[in-house]
């Protein structure tokens, strides 16, 4: 027996032509207010996805106003000679540049805001505005948020939790908050 003579042939023009209109922008991600529903487990791809991810590829397109934002914008290709191409290079160097975390931690933070709270991808943004911070802080001796000390070690506490974070993320945490 074919198989094949019993299955129609699919038209994509027909399937989206038929399709609900609520279900293609689910599809396309344009409904802004539709949650992705990623499972919690997949915070932890998410989070090394975001950590391997090219600071050029997220960072570029920042359009924020102001010269911190051109500073890092000029600063990336100095960034990227000192070996630093990725999030996790950023978070991980001993003198990162300070106009490069500070363009990061505001891209987290419009990003974290973006989705809703219970989300893993609030949570991993939310997780790596923090890193923003914190390295700034730790390595720079620099403070680039408004959080007091004692948001900043309730935050700290958050990400302690997340086991998906892994051990050299913790590390990093727990020295930044033993020396707050």
């Amino acid at each position: 027996m074919n198989l094949r003579t019993k299955v129609p042939a699919f038209d994509s023009s027909t399937a989206v032509h038929a399709s609900p209109a609520a279900g293609l922008l689910r599809l396309l991600e344009l409904d802004e207010h539709t949650p992705t529903n990623w499972p919690r487990a997949d915070a932890a791809a998410m989070f090394q996805h975001q950590l391997a991810a090219p600071l050029e590829l997220d960072l570029s397109g920042e359009n924020a106003p102001g010269s911190t934002t051109v500073e890092a914008l000029a600063e990336l290709p100095r960034a990227r000679r000192a070996g630093i191409r990725t999030f996790a290079d950023l978070f991980s160097h001993a003198a990162p540049p300070l106009a490069v975390l500070k363009v990061a931690k505001d891209f987290f933070k419009r990003a974290a805001r973006s989705q809703p709270r219970d989300s893993a991808e609030h949570r991993v943004a939310h997780a790596c505005y923090l890193l923003s911070v914190v390295t700034a802080r730790r390595r720079l001796d620099k403070r680039i948020t408004n959080l007091s000390d004692t948001e900043l070690r309730h935050n700290i506490h958050w990400a302690l939790r997340q086991e998906w974070l892994g051990q050299a993320i913790h590390t990093l945490l727990r020295d930044a908050e033993t020396h707050l």
